[in-house]
């Protein structure tokens, strides 16, 4: 294990298509583990499928992370933050993620790429379905239903970022390299995804997915320009080994 992390316990928000995959790998190597088992870092049953602890009552939550030094959650963050835990995620582009997860959502649903785009404004309905605009906000929000955001949302997303240590997908080797003072191993692209990746979208649905994601556009925009969350930049949280 990696000295600086002995007694560290992680929490990743994993937003999806957003280099999370490629930085959990990362967190391995470092002596981290989600124990019992897991899908990609989810904690799950034994039928596989994900238990949705962020549903729990504070105690519960606190007794199911007893022993584990990284949880992974890929679906909301949840009414509670731990303050046991240093929170960590990986942010893309809204719309280049979005776009991704449709296209991945897709490809999970057997719809052949010509497909997607055939029948473009009827698929991503189904897909909105399952993964609601502004997506970003709602998991750091806590707010996984299908009701609009507003301004509030926002207000509580933002605050809870400053709990948060947040990569950014467009520089996650430097990012990982520069909190973790770890090196970086970087993971082929999926072959899979490219006869989907080529398949463009009109610039109409382009236009509509912006204005519909202008919460997560804004929130982004935060995170960029103004270091949202980004604060261990100037202040690394591991420099020191656990608090």
């Amino acid at each position: 294990m990696d000295p600086r992390m002995i007694g560290r316990k992680i929490y990743f928000l994993h937003i999806p298509r957003a280099g999370g995959s490629n930085l959990y790998a990362n967190l391995t190597p470092l002596g981290l583990s989600p124990g019992g088992k897991h899908l990609n870092g989810n904690p799950v049953d034994q039928y596989g499928d994900w238990i949705p602890f962020w549903y729990w009552d504070e105690a519960q939550q606190r007794d199911f992370f007893r022993g584990r030094s990284l949880v992974v959650n890929e679906r909301t963050l949840g009414p509670f933050m731990f303050s046991e835990f240093t929170y960590i995620t990986c942010v893309r582009a809204p719309l280049a993620q979005r776009q991704s997860l449709f296209r991945l959502w897709c490809a999970t649903q057997r719809i052949a790429p010509a497909a997607m785009t055939a029948d473009l404004e009827q698929n991503y309905a189904r897909f909105c379905r399952s993964y609601p605009e502004n997506l970003l906000l709602r998991m750091l929000a806590n707010r996984i239903d299908q009701h609009p955001v507003t301004e509030v949302d926002y207000a509580r997303a933002v605050l809870r970022l400053d709990r948060f240590n947040v990569l950014l997908l467009s520089q996650l080797a430097d990012d990982f390299a520069a909190l973790f003072r770890h090196q970086f191993a970087a993971r082929e692209p999926n072959e899979n995804d490219r006869a989907y990746d080529a398949q463009s979208f009109p610039e109409s649905f382009v236009e509509d997915m912006r204005r519909a994601n202008n919460f997560d556009l804004k929130l982004y925009a935060a995170i960029v320009s103004q270091g949202v969350g980004r604060s261990w930049l100037n202040n690394n949280p591991f420099a020191a080994g656990p608090g």
